[in-house]
């Protein structure tokens, strides 16, 4: 499940889990760590299960570029690509804070993105 609200995405999911059940939450070590904000009666288990690196090489000429993550932006070391889609709002934040025009995608789905390229 999931529109655009990853609290309330979390919310739904932990909500149909028993208290018997246990639930592993691989992530990155600059996750926001959303589930913490949730009341669960799942057994949760949370571990940091890879890092996140720079590429130092320029990324190659293209059209449009989707950023998936604010740390997509952070971490781009290229020139401002001409046209640019942003999977949700947490990433449309960190493209405002650098001044660069960029669509939305309305659902952060496959349909959305593609929906976003149309418009961008």
């Amino acid at each position: 499940c999931g529109n655009g609200d990853p609290v309330g995405a979390w919310q739904s999911f932990i909500d149909g889990c028993s208290p018997e059940e246990s639930v592993a939450i691989p992530h990155s070590q600059q996750s926001l760590k959303r589930w913490e904000t949730c009341a669960a009666s799942a057994s949760l288990h949370p571990w940091v299960h890879y890092t996140t690196e720079p590429n130092t090489e320029l990324a190659p000429a293209c059209d449009t570029v989707c950023f998936t993550s604010p740390t997509n932006v952070r971490l781009w070391n290229s020139p401002q690509p001409p046209n640019i889609v942003a999977i949700g709002a947490t990433t449309s934040a960190e493209l405002k804070a650098r001044n660069w025009d960029h669509t939305v995608a309305v659902h952060p789905d496959a349909f959305g993105i593609w929906e976003a390229f149309q418009n961008s």
